[in-house]
């Protein structure tokens, strides 16, 4: 009972600690409509600026103590990730475009980014050629489901289709968004100010909002939050019956995207949509409820009170024009739990983490052209990535480029082969002491290829992350490395079917070693490793 309840305590924590770096406050201030100014922004449908985005660790002192150097360096390179967009472009197609630089800890990483409805279209510095994804396999890759795959097909060419998504999309945003943000209490530290600001060479007035909330004053609000939904259970229902209209109204949608119409009379089950909304609006202010007697019992908890506490807070600062579209914006989010004396907090190097973003936009709503790149017929594939191994993945990049490096900091150049007694095609142990492994096995995972005669006497083996060409003649005392012969310790030979090679033979000639390791009383694991 303890674990289940401590895993529902780390639940909450976890995700009241995630509302922390959600701005909230929507009342009017300083003459200041927040309800309208938030509502604006969901409207915005083109638009350029600016993103940066920074996440820290919040280190102890002395933090790299007792690491290991590759510890330490990886302490080092995400104790400080910084995300910076540049030249961002969105216009009402739901293109879009952006160059942009990552950076982790001293390293650096440029790139930019085009997508569209059908493609998405990566450049990274240092890369051999362009990343290339078309969104339909991003969208269904692995859920076997061929009908929407043909239909987001057919969408791809469909604009009509496209745009009565967009509007439908669109409407149900607005509806709903709009009911929440008009529930939204302002935090207790709020402040409108008048001024002006500069974007993009531009010469704004408008009005500055500043507000911070810290961790001992979330869940107060949040409760406020709650019982603001729950004390209206008439607005959820017309909120869930306007939503049901929208989504209603458009059978011929669904049939066009492919699936059933979900407000069909088979789907209803006699029930008209009036009773559908108001079973739903009873159901959500039972689930908003459950959710409250979860916070008003969590309130006075000691743990919550360590982990949400004003050494965490959310501060924000937005600049707000006179159209009320938000210009500028930088919000900080940081999360320090309290002090815990157990043994693996005092081990950890870390306290917490901060959260820093900031933005601009300008030309909002306006004619916005992104950049579209060149095209081109030679580009690194969905499939081709995200199937590879870790080590293939070196191979997309220049030797000398910041991501090759990185991969080998992360050791992605790194290989390692287990094999134990109880795997399909175990090693096997002569009298003599000889180590044999199963060959086509340890090549697969290597990633070689293995081709061979008709008549099975010689196996012919390309190794590609070393380029090293092996020959191997059926009952030879020796091998070909890339021309060179080298004696076997003993021939081939056939087990069940399976043709087996000297162990530390055939690991050496592909650049690798071989040990064995204990893994428990009376079990071993023989272990190949190497380094690309």
């Amino acid at each position: 009972m303890n674990k289940i309840m401590k895993s529902r305590k780390g639940l909450i924590a976890l995700l009241l600690s995630m509302v922390l770096i959600i701005a909230a406050g929507c009342q009017s201030v300083g003459g200041l409509d927040f309800n309208s100014a938030l509502k604006q922004s969901l409207k915005v449908t083109s638009s350029e600026g600016n993103q940066t985005m920074e996440f820290k660790l919040l280190l102890k002192e002395n933090a790299a103590e007792g690491l290991d150097p590759e510890e330490a360096a990886m302490m080092e390179l995400f104790s400080n990730v910084k995300l910076e967009l540049t030249d961002i472009k969105m216009n009402k197609e739901q293109h879009f475009s952006t160059d942009g630089v990552l950076s982790l800890g001293s390293e650096k990483i440029g790139f930019s980014v085009y997508s569209d409805h059908k493609q998405a279209v990566i450049h990274i510095d240092g890369a051999k050629r362009p990343f290339v994804f078309n969104i339909k396999d991003i969208a269904y890759y692995g859920y076997g489901l061929p009908e929407l795959e043909e239909a987001a097909a057919d969408a791809e060419t469909n604009a009509e289709l496209e745009a009565k998504v967009a509007e439908l999309q669109r409407k149900v945003m607005e509806t709903a968004s709009g009911f929440i943000i008009e529930k939204l209490p302002n935090p207790k530290r709020i402040s409108v100010k008048p001024g002006s600001e500069t974007v993009h060479n531009e010469k704004l007035t408008g009005m500055h909002v500043e507000a911070d909330i810290d961790g001992s004053e979330l869940l107060p609000w949040v409760q406020s939050f709650l019982s603001a939904l729950i004390s209206d259970p008439e607005g959820v229902k017309n909120v869930l019956t306007e939503l049901i209209r929208i989504t209603s109204e458009q059978p011929d949608l669904w049939e066009s995207l492919g699936v059933a119409d979900p407000f069909s009379e088979e789907y209803l089950e006699g029930k008209t949509k009036e009773q559908l909304a108001a079973e739903g609006a009873d159901g959500f202010i039972k689930f908003l409820k459950e959710i409250k007697t979860e916070l008003d019992s969590a309130i006075n908890d000691s743990d919550y009170k360590e982990i949400l506490n004003a050494n965490s807070y959310l501060k924000y600062n937005l600049f707000v024009d006179s159209k009320l579209d938000i210009r500028k914006s930088a919000v900080t989010a940081v999360f320090k739990p309290g002090v815990d004396q157990s043994e693996e907090f005092m081990a950890s190097p870390l306290e917490g983490f901060s959260l820093n973003i900031t933005s601009e936009s300008w030309n909002v709503n306006g004619i916005v052209t992104p950049v579209k790149p060149s095209e081109t017929s030679v580009y690194y594939g969905f499939d081709q990535v995200f199937n590879s191994e870790s080590f293939q993945m070196l191979q997309f990049f220049n030797e000398d480029s910041t991501v090759y490096n990185l991969l080998k900091k992360f050791g992605m150049n790194k290989q390692s082969l287990y094999f134990g007694e109880y795997d399909d095609h175990p090693p096997i142990v002569l009298p003599q002491g000889l180590t044999l492994l199963p060959l086509r096995d340890t090549l697969d995972q290597f990633g070689a290829s293995l081709d061979y005669t008709e008549d099975d006497t010689t196996f012919k083996i390309y190794d590609k992350p070393t380029n090293t060409r092996i020959s191997i003649v059926k009952d030879a005392d020796s091998l070909t490395v890339n021309g060179n012969v080298v004696k076997w310790s003993s021939p081939t030979t056939k087990v069940d079917g399976t043709l087996y090679v000297p162990a530390r033979d055939l690991i050496q000639a592909l650049g690798g070693k071989l040990h064995w390791e204990d893994w428990g009383d009376d079990y071993r694991i023989l272990i190949a490793e190497r380094e690309l």
